[in-house]
């Protein structure tokens, strides 16, 4: 039974649609609850998908920097760059 707003509902069977195709690409859960069932795959992907699709879940953009340098020997000829993350 799904209860909920219209986007949660939404959310939840998605989810559900991502764990369940996570079987069907080979990733299992032992049959009976444990300790460890909800970290295996189907269930962390499930979730993922579901605070995704809920909107619950932003992922941080990451910003860049543009860094060039040139050689002494290549100083008007070749500059090379290379973008690292701006921390």
């Amino acid at each position: 039974f799904w209860t909920g707003s219209e986007k949660q509902i939404v959310a939840m069977i998605a989810g559900n649609i991502a764990h369940e195709y996570m079987h069907n690409l080979g990733f299992g859960h032992d049959f009976k609850w444990n300790s460890t069932r909800e970290f295996t795959v189907p269930y962390a992907v499930g979730r993922m998908v579901n605070r995704i699709v809920s909107g619950d879940y932003t992922p941080q953009a990451a910003t860049f920097k543009k860094v060039c340098s040139r050689s002494w020997r290549t100083l008007w000829i070749v500059k090379t760059c290379k973008w690292i993350r701006d921390e």
